[in-house]
């Protein structure tokens, strides 16, 4: 009676194993409670999971991801274009998606979206992460009105060459100039000798 073998020690490849696993789920911790939206797709599109933040933004529950894809994100109007963003995403063609999320009721939410192939649960999937920026269009529609309406005349020039970039009501009021005589051109060059001195 003979027996041949070999033995092999995997006590490597287990303690890789379970760095690989810890790793997994350090990441996915990360992902629920990552502050911006972010959901995790399959090649095709379909939503294999979603985090928490973008359940709250849109009014979605981890029930109704089962049948969506990333473009049921984006109101149907929208969804060749979301198409055409995510092709150009993936392909490295675009850094960023700049088109509307909506909620499940459909109301429109601003927001800035990116894509990059990876892995999850061992197999080919797409992330998707997008900001919302509800906030900030909320805060730059303020200062708009508070730019324009504002009694004072105010400027915005250029810090490069003191060109101006816009100005509100109040200064073309009281100043006599359009809108277009202004833009783009620099205090000296209207003989603003005021607005000169003071950059």
């Amino acid at each position: 009676l003979r027996m041949c073998g070999t033995h092999t020690d995997i006590t490597e490849l287990k303690s890789v194993s379970t760095a690989l696993r810890s790793s997994e789920a350090n990441f996915r911790d990360f992902f629920e409670t990552l502050g911006e939206m972010a959901a995790v797709a399959s090649p095709h599109g379909g939503i294999l999971h979603a985090n928490a933040a973008l359940g709250r933004a849109l009014g979605y529950g981890p029930g109704d991801y089962a049948t969506m894809s990333l473009l049921a994100l984006f109101r149907a109007e929208d969804r060749p274009k979301a198409q055409a963003c995510m092709e150009a995403l993936l392909s490295g063609n675009a850094e960023s998606c700049g088109l509307s999320l909506a909620t499940k009721a459909g109301s429109p939410v601003p927001a800035e979206s990116r894509a990059w192939e990876g892995q999850w649960d061992g197999q080919g999937c797409v992330f998707w992460v997008s900001r919302n920026l509800s906030a900030e269009k909320e805060a730059q529609g303020r200062f708009e009105l508070l730019f324009r309406r504002n009694p004072a005349l105010l400027a915005l020039t250029s810090l490069s060459d003191g060109r101006f970039i816009d100005v509100n009501d109040a200064f073309l009021r009281h100043l006599g100039y359009s809108r277009e005589e202004i833009v783009g051109k620099t205090p000296a060059e209207l003989d603003i000798y005021l607005l000169s001195r003071l950059r």
